[in-house]
């Protein structure tokens, strides 16, 4: 009998120690996931403010190239040569304004692509 009541001690504490195990187990699981999230969402978070600083540099650059008053011939349209002699006021206009069209739109890309990436933070709250 005596024998009996160890075996059954024995397996209490065997039970108590099985249960103490899981316990603790499942203590660090849920720490390491909630560990885990936070750096999940600190990376997002900085990957979007890393995205919306790139586009706003991108329009920034581009502002401050649309404003100069420099004139490249990279920019000009292909048809159009500036060391003609055939060339009138109204081809250097058309030439002008291609160049201002042509930074017209690439401003409006870029700023519809800023906003574009501000309404998707706003709409989906990446940044906490």
């Amino acid at each position: 009998m005596d024998k009996l009541r160890i075996m059954e001690y024995i397996a209490v504490v065997n039970n108590i120690i099985i249960g103490l195990a899981a316990s603790i187990t499942t203590f660090v699981a849920v720490r390491g996931l909630n560990s885990w999230q936070r750096e999940h969402t600190w990376k997002d978070n900085s990957e979007v403010a890393r995205a919306l600083m790139r586009a706003t540099y991108k329009l920034r650059n581009q502002l401050h190239y649309a404003r100069s008053p420099c004139v490249f011939p990279s920019e000009l349209p292909k048809d159009y040569s500036p060391n003609s002699g055939d060339k009138t006021a109204q081809s250097e206009a058309e030439a002008l304004s291609h160049v201002l069209h042509t930074a017209g739109n690439t401003l409006l890309m870029l700023y519809k692509n800023l906003r574009y990436k501000f309404l998707k933070q706003k709409l989906f709250g990446v940044l906490l």
